[in-house]
This record gives C-alpha cells, sequence and structure tokens, in this order.
C-alpha cells in the first residue's frame, strides 16, 4: 500500500521515495485524478476571477456592464467541474502512455519490473511537475534583475531543471525494472532519439 506521500516528497527526496512507494494503478490513477480536478477547480475560479475583474472595471464606464460580467462569471464557476472532469481524465490518459512507453522501452533494455509500480511511479513525478515550474518561474523573475550575465544564468537554470525531470523520469525506470543508470536514462531517451532521427532523415530527404 502507499504512504501518504506530499507533493514535495519526490521533489527533494526522489530516491527514498520511490524506493518506498507502491501504490499501484488505483493509486497513481487516483493521484492524477484529483491532482488535475485540482488543478481544473483552481483554472475555474482564476477565470471567474478574472471575469469578475474585467467586469468591475467595465462597470465604471457602461454600467449595464456587470450584467454581462455576471453571466460570464457564472459560466466560469459552471465550468469547473468541466475543467476538473477533462484535466483529471487528461493527466490519467497522458500517463497511462507515457508508461506504456517508457515500460516497453526499459523492457527492450531487459528491464525486470511491473506495469503498475512503474505508472505509479510516474504519477507521483506528474503530480511535482507544476512544482517544478513555480520553482523555475520564480527563479526566473529572479534573473530578469540580475544585469549581462541574467540570460546567460537563466539559460543554465533551464537546463538544469530539465535535466532533473529527465533524472526523476529515469529513476522511475530505475527503481521499477532494476536497471543501471545507463539504460534507465537511454529507456527515457531511446523514443525522443528516433523521432528526432526520424526527423533528420525527413529534413534531409527533402533537401535532396
Amino acid at each position: 500500500m502507499a504512504s501518504k506521500t506530499g507533493y514535495f516528497d519526490v521533489v527533494f527526496s526522489p530516491v527514498a521515495t520511490t524506493r518506498r512507494e507502491n501504490g499501484g494503478l488505483a493509486g497513481g490513477i487516483a493521484r492524477l485524478a484529483a491532482f488535475g480536478a485540482i488543478i481544473g477547480v483552481v483554472m475555474g475560479l482564476l477565470a471567474a476571477a478574472a471575469v469578475a475583474v474585467v467586469g468591475a472595471v467595465a462597470t465604471a464606464f457602461f454600467p449595464l456592464a456587470f450584467l454581462l460580467a455576471g453571466v460570464g462569471v457564472a459560466a466560469a464557476l459552471l465550468s469547473i467541474i468541466a475543467l476538473a472532469i477533462c484535466l483529471a481524465v487528461a493527466m490519467i490518459v497522458h500517463d497511462v502512455v507515457l508508461t506504456a512507453v517508457l515500460f516497453v522501452c526499459a523492457k527492450l533494455l531487459g528491464g525486470k519490473g511491473d506495469f503498475s509500480k512503474h505508472f505509479y511511479l510516474n504519477a507521483l513525478i506528474t503530480t511535482t511537475y507544476p512544482i517544478i515550474a513555480v520553482i523555475a518561474f520564480t527563479v526566473a523573475v529572479i534573473l530578469l534583475f540580475i544585469p549581462v550575465f541574467g540570460p546567460a544564468i537563466f539559460a543554465v537554470a533551464v537546463a538544469c531543471i530539465a535535466l532533473y525531470c529527465l533524472y526523476l523520469r529515469s529513476l522511475a525506470v530505475k527503481q521499477t525494472h532494476g536497471l543501471g543508470w545507463g539504460k534507465s536514462v537511454f529507456a527515457v531517451l531511446l523514443v525522443p532519439i528516433i523521432l528526432a532521427a526520424f526527423l533528420l532523415a525527413g529534413l534531409v530527404a527533402a533537401l535532396v
């Protein structure tokens, strides 16, 4: 059974968290659905707030604008349920497809793990990405105020975040399938490498 893993656990203690956790398919689906629903609710509330603010400003110039603003706010609030459901389903489908691809790649490289554990670990990682995004955005804003070296430092920060995301996905492969770091990283990069090769081949063929 899975413990009550917080969203920060995978970010700051990835090895210990992925080693002890195995919530299976049900745990992964529940986590993704809950997180997607939360994001949907937040997005709906933000949309309603934005419409309310715009409506309040417009009302100062056009008194009847509050009627349209009221309709807009009501529509935004009603959309919360639809957004929550759509995002929950989208996150589940995303991780099912992602895990299936990585699972096959890991098996081709000699992996011994099972799909349910791999799916759950990927779900843990997927639901931490917004946290990483917030950290990245905060760093980006801070770097904008650094003269001359700001853009260069920003580029390095983006590269580090991308590598950390690759590390997390590779760690999920390693913990699930018992592969070494080299094969785990290669399993994650295998499909992008193949797609890049086809794209390059297509460009070369078009230019010839």
